[in-house]
């Protein structure tokens, strides 16, 4: 459970681990390279924010020390999940991560980015969302494995395998064991809704 000490600082040992994945689901999947596509999005993430200048009050985040994953949500954020040929999925199903040059075209995809990691970040066990924060949130990680293990109390091999199902859950959601969703996927959609939605209009 989330409990705070009378400083208002988080007590790590009484957090709690309720869903994390089995052994035998996270032996199925490459941890390491989870965690790399993590950073990787993390620091598009970042890219997307210094590019969209406008923009950058519905882009910055946080993580409070109750582990709330903070956003500013944009009113007018209105996208919806497409399939590859722009229809309308009730589902989310194809959520993808495209090229660094879409995002710096479409504030929607940014945002879409960053709503998908808070809802991802969301369905994380207690102890797996403290490991992601500790880790990828905070400028200086305040815990090492280490320390953390010992926070905790937890043995090695329970630690690990947290620490592991953390990332592997957000891979998961993320789609980051998937093939990319491309550029020219992403604009076939885009042409269609502009041609269904949009009114152009010019100027002499």
């Amino acid at each position: 459970m989330i409990v705070l000490d009378e400083n208002r600082k988080l007590i790590i040992n009484k957090l709690e681990v309720s869903n994390s994945l089995s052994s035998s689901i996270i032996k199925k999947y490459n941890f390491n390279n989870m965690r790399k596509e993590f950073h990787d999005i993390l620091d598009l993430m970042q890219e997307n924010y210094f590019n969209h200048v406008c923009y950058q009050e519905f882009l910055k985040y946080n993580i409070d020390e109750e582990l709330n994953f903070i956003v500013i949500e944009d009113p007018n954020y209105t996208v919806e999940s497409v399939d590859k040929y722009g229809r309308n999925l009730k589902q989310d199903l194809v959520f993808r991560i495209f090229s660094k040059e879409m995002y710096k075209q479409e504030i929607i995809l940014c945002e879409n980015l960053l709503y998908r990691v808070r809802d991802s970040y969301n369905n994380l066990d207690e102890v797996e969302k403290f490991i992601i924060k500790n880790f990828e949130f905070m400028n200086q990680s305040k815990y090492t494995d280490e320390t953390l293990m010992d926070e905790l109390l937890l043995y090695k091999d329970k630690y690990y395998d947290l620490k592991k199902s953390a990332y592997i859950k957000m891979g998961l959601q993320l789609n980051l064991d998937n093939e990319k969703r491309t550029d020219d996927e992403l604009r076939e959609y885009f042409i269609n809704y502009l041609s269904k939605y949009a009114l152009v209009t010019f100027e002499n």
